[in-house]
């Protein structure tokens, strides 16, 4: 009997003799699969252009704690002003600007000298021969005063609104001397040259057209500028860029792009213009070297907002974030040595601390006192005991004196504080 077959093909039911069906013919073979795949031919090698950030140099050396031991005196404090926290002296050491709800230029036996209008003045400068002082007004204006208090010029609505949507304040400001007849000042998005001895007006420097926040050098001939970004909200202030400025051609140039590095938040200049120190989101201090790109890490811990140069910008101080402790250290850092070493542990109330001149005496101060340093001889002395204390400004060249603030009750006084050797 004839077997049959049953085949689907194509969904087609086929019925026939398997004797008669034809064979199919066989499969031919597969090759064996590589075991290894050819590679990838090479991409193209593309140059990446050199970009204007610094090259990250690690932080400084941690250097010993300064041997510092409290001493048994009394420091001689003598009532300078009263509601007056605010003192700049000029470069003849002897002539001082007062910065109070009114500003006064006086001296140190006649503190409440000439009155200079009735707008504050939110920045000032001294010219070199201590002739004349500029002052960049809460009210825009700008005023080149002689030391009798008359007015040599005027500039009204000198300055931009330049900050906060809706704000009132003049936040372009700043001001310097480039020489005793030559006055600059950032207008908010221009760097502006007065010359005294020409009745034109103020006139761009170049064709510089950045909005951003300046800073200048104590000699007034090394301006910056910081312009702020917008990376995040509510954390501060944030620059992305910061500039030079050609006196001469007003041409600017990027030294540092923060779009390399953390965010800023407390941003200073030092004296001689050579090195901008700021902190970081991290909570490090960084600064970077003007003319070389250079960037450092100047803390190893994380600091409070306030970093403060000596006089010749070759020290720094910053304090370590206590977190509400009751203590924290106040550090100091040593460029030239390339060390940072810890003063001492200060109160945690303490909000504001500073340099005599030449650097080798330190003041803290806060809402519980303040308290002398002598980093020389090592010896610690309270100043006020109990009493909020503000703004300490030292005199020029001598570093046994400062001036302290002090607040009583709604004002706060300025005293004249004489140390011992």
């Amino acid at each position: 009997m004839r077997s049959s077959v049953l085949l689907a093909l194509s969904g087609v039911l086929v019925v026939g003799s398997a004797a008669a069906w034809p064979q199919l013919p066989p499969i031919p073979s597969i090759a064996p699969w590589p075991s290894v795949f050819p590679g990838f031919p090479p991409l193209p090698t593309v140059a990446v252009p050199a970009l204007p950030n610094p090259v990250p140099l690690g932080p400084l050396t941690r250097g010993p704690d300064y041997a510092i031991k409290p001493r048994v005196a009394v420091p001689k404090l003598t009532q300078f002003a009263v509601a007056t926290p605010h003192v700049k002296f000029a470069p003849d050491d002897k002539t001082l600007l007062l910065h109070s709800s009114v500003t006064r230029i006086g001296s140190e036996t006649n503190a409440f000298g000439a009155a200079l209008g009735s707008s504050k003045a939110y920045r000032s400068a001294w010219s070199p021969d201590s002739k004349r002082v500029v002052t960049s007004e809460e009210n825009g204006t700008l005023t080149v005063w002689n030391t009798n208090g008359t007015v040599a010029r005027k500039v009204e609505n000198a300055f931009q609104v330049f900050g906060s949507v809706g704000s009132s304040k003049y936040t372009g400001k700043e001001v310097s001397f480039l020489d005793s007849n030559v006055v600059l000042f950032h207008d908010g998005c221009r760097l502006m040259r007065l010359d005294l001895a020409s009745p034109a007006p103020p006139a761009p420097l170049g064709l510089s057209n950045l909005c951003g926040y300046p800073s200048v050098s104590r000699d007034g001939k090394r301006w910056i500028l910081l312009q702020e970004g917008s990376k995040m909200y509510g954390l501060g202030i944030w620059y992305v860029r910061a500039y030079t400025f050609d006196l001469t051609t007003g041409a600017t140039k990027v030294f540092l792009d923060s779009a390399q590095l953390p965010s800023w938040t407390d941003v200073r200049l030092s004296p001689k213009g050579d090195r901008l120190c700021f902190l970081k989101i991290n909570g490090r201090a960084g600064c970077v070297g003007i003319d070389d790109g250079k960037l450092e890490d100047v803390s190893d811990a994380e600091v409070e907002r306030m970093l403060v140069f000596d006089a010749d910008g070759g020290k720094l101080l910053w304090a370590d974030k206590s977190s509400g402790a009751a203590a924290k250290g106040l550090h100091v850092v040593d460029f030239a040595a390339r060390t940072m070493r810890r003063i001492a542990q200060i109160s945690g109330q303490n909000r504001s601390w500073g340099f005599f001149t030449g650097g080798t005496r330190v003041l803290a101060q806060g809402y519980d006192g303040a308290t002398a340093f002598d980093l020389a001889n090592g010896w610690s002395l309270p100043i006020f005991v109990g009493g909020e204390s503000e703004s300490f400004f030292a005199i020029p060249g001598t570093p046994k004196r400062a001036f302290v603030g002090r607040a009583v009750g709604p004002s706060t006084n300025l005293f004249r504080l004489e140390l011992p050797d």
